[in-house]
């Protein structure tokens, strides 16, 4: 952040003088800071106060702000206030010197100029910056060079949101990055409703860029860890395979092997690797057929020409290596479980024991995980490292599957614990800490029950039993406020998952973010002609419930010729454009992608023309027959669904 406010060359040199003064000398920060300054004055650049004022705000100070930006006509207010992610905490007022930037849609040029032309002082309350009348969107901190995260008003998420969906490379890939996280983490502080960060996250699919990728990843875990033990878990394995489906669709998009491994290990692009890693690795976790069976036909690959006298000789891309290890794991039986131990016990590396040890707890058969806790307890017989028990402990307990196994473990071997590792500065910490991710009321108790019994022999652990209860404390607030809105809105948005591919789910429920009011239906079926051809169209008016951009009905083999949607209010009636029809076959969906968002409590009319034939199959429209005076009649019905 010093080196783009101060420029690059100032930066360089008073840090090159500040070196030369003070070589084989003490020093304190002043003395960097003076330095600094004095270059800063030679250059002519110009700050609101000397380096020491500005940077006493950053290093003397906990945490960091979060900038507030509001637009009014072509006016853009930014104000500062510090950023916590626990709402609930109150502390004295805390303010910076911000430098800031600002990026307008009507200059994306602006993305390459990353000094402060503006900044917010820790005495003042607002700034303001200026756009021209035709600026759909803004951006403040150009590639993040500022320490600081932006909040922006609805009415700019909502273009961010757009532009991403429309052109996501008119935004600069660390920009893009910004967004995103700034927004979940602005979710998860309660500063921004989670629909809006959701929201940003759906066009992933066409996002080929690692860093958007990863920080997603990174937040959306906190997502999966709240959901992943609870019944709703189902709708975020969905929206995650929706977002990566286009991925994995790409034709060059392949499994990795070891025969992409470049010679000497020299890639042309590391990050695409880390791209191809991180995809997988998802696709995987969320039962992804297809890296499935990648992943376990190369660990048995691996298995079958296992020599152990060459435990280490290559066979799988080291990239992926602890995905197939995983997947071999946990699609596989107490054999397979055997063969990775046993490697453990047999490879010469210690980043291969790494990968081994997470595979190992990666088995959702608990008498297995069992098996493996226990052997913590006697890493002399077992051959699990002492420094690497409470590794291990950590990948157990993350693991669903393991997690309450991994709590009665404590609880019942707390004293045989501490005795074999309290002696470790932080290992016998290590024990407590991974049940920060309970959530409920009930292992809240059993937390605060385990420490009332063995609080006089907590020891070291005893700071790290207090933060992990508070830490589910704050899970348990997280539920209350969040959990039903991220699980409407997933519902809306992971329903649209490929339509054909056996790996998706095939939740036939519509969503549930439309409420349907009225229905206005016209059907003529032609009875006397071949196949009982129909057509007719139908109208209806529905209020919707949770914002999203597309509306999802059934269909059962009609033909579609034409659909308008439109929003209703009062007397007025406003076209809404249709971006792209999908019809699911496979769960009778017809599916519709809007141009905008829906709004809450607004009434939306749907008008569709259509053409078929009545079917047989007891399904939409369909025929049946009965006798009268021995006379064979037939007759049409329809069947509804609302």
């Amino acid at each position: 952040m010093m080196n783009h406010f101060l420029t690059e060359e100032v930066f360089r040199n008073g840090v090159t003088n500040y070196l030369k003064k003070f070589e084989y000398q003490n020093a304190v920060q002043d003395d960097l800071w003076k330095h600094l300054n004095d270059e800063a004055n030679t250059m002519q650049v110009q700050l609101p106060a000397t380096v020491k004022e500005i940077m006493d705000t950053w290093t003397l100070q906990t945490g960091y702000p979060v900038v507030k930006a509001t637009r009014d006509g072509e006016k853009v207010t930014v104000n500062q206030t510090r950023f916590l992610l626990n709402s609930t905490t109150t502390e004295k007022p805390t303010h910076w010197y911000v430098p800031l930037n600002l990026v307008r849609s009507s200059n994306v040029a602006g993305f390459d100029s990353t000094n402060a032309t503006v900044w917010l002082y820790p005495n003042a309350s607002t700034v303001e910056f200026t756009l021209a009348q035709n600026d759909e969107w803004y951006i403040i901190n150009a590639q993040q060079t500022g320490y600081y995260r932006v909040n922006y008003d609805e009415r700019n998420w909502e273009a961010l949101n757009k532009t991403l969906r429309e052109s996501h490379e008119d935004i600069h890939v660390i920009n893009r990055a910004q967004i995103l996280d700034d927004a979940l983490n602005l979710a998860l502080a309660g500063h921004i409703n989670y629909t809006i960060a959701l929201s940003l996250t759906q066009y992933l699919g066409q996002e080929e860029s690692y860093i958007p990728w990863a920080t997603t990843a990174d937040n959306l875990s906190y997502l999966r860890r709240m959901l992943e033990t609870t019944g709703k878990y189902d709708q975020y394995r969905a929206y995650i395979l929706s977002l990566i489906k286009d991925v994995l669709a790409r034709g060059d998009f392949k499994f990795p092997v070891l025969e992409d491994v470049p010679p000497n290990g020299d890639y042309q692009d590391v990050t695409e690797v880390m791209y191809k890693e991180l995809i997988w690795g998802a696709a995987c976790q969320m039962r992804e057929p297809r890296c499935i069976g990648n992943a376990t036909q190369l660990f048995r690959t691996w298995r079958e020409n296992y020599d152990e006298s060459t435990p280490d000789k290559p066979y799988l891309n080291p990239n992926i290596k602890g995905l197939v290890y995983c997947e071999g794991v946990r699609s596989g039986e107490a054999a397979e479980w055997e063969f990775v131990y046993k490697h453990y016990n047999n490879t010469n590396y210690a980043a291969e024991r790494t990968l081994l040890l997470a595979a190992m707890a990666c088995t959702d058969k608990s008498w297995l995980l069992n098996k493996y806790l226990d052997m913590l307890l006697t890493p002399e017989t077992s051959g699990i490292r002492s420094q690497d028990v409470s590794r291990a402990f950590a990948y157990i307990a993350a693991n669903p599957a393991g997690r309450d196994e991994a709590f009665k473990f404590v609880k019942v071997n707390w004293e045989k614990l501490k005795d074999k590792y309290s002696s470790g500065l932080s290992t016998l910490t290590r024990f407590i800490t991974p049940f920060s991710i309970f959530n409920t009321e009930y292992e809240l108790n059993l937390l605060k029950t385990m420490k009332d019994e063995i609080e006089g022999s907590l020891g070291s652990a005893a700071r790290a039993m207090d933060q992990t209860i508070e830490s589910v404390m704050i899970n348990i607030e997280w539920m209350n406020k969040n959990l039903d809105t991220v699980v409407r809105w997933l519902e809306v948005n992971g329903s649209t998952v490929g339509p054909t591919d056996p790996g998706y789910p095939n939740d036939v429920r519509l969503p549930r973010h439309l409420r349907p009011t009225e229905y206005d239906v016209k059907v003529r079926a032609r009875m006397n002609e071949p196949g009982f051809p129909i057509d007719g169209w139908v109208t209806i008016d529905m209020v919707c419930n949770t914002p999203a951009d597309n509306i999802t009905l059934n269909v059962h083999d009609i033909t579609v010729n034409n659909t308008l949607v439109q929003k209703v209010t009062g007397q007025q009636v406003e076209d809404i454009s249709i971006v792209e029809e999908v019809f699911d076959l496979d769960r009778d969906f017809y599916i519709l992608k809007l141009s905008k968002q829906l709004e809450l409590n607004q009434t939306y009319r749907i008008t569709i023309d259509y053409e078929g034939r009545l079917q047989s199959d007891l399904a939409g429209y369909y025929y049946s027959s009965y006798v009268e005076n021995d006379e064979t009649r037939k007759e049409g019905s329809a069947e509804s669904q609302r």
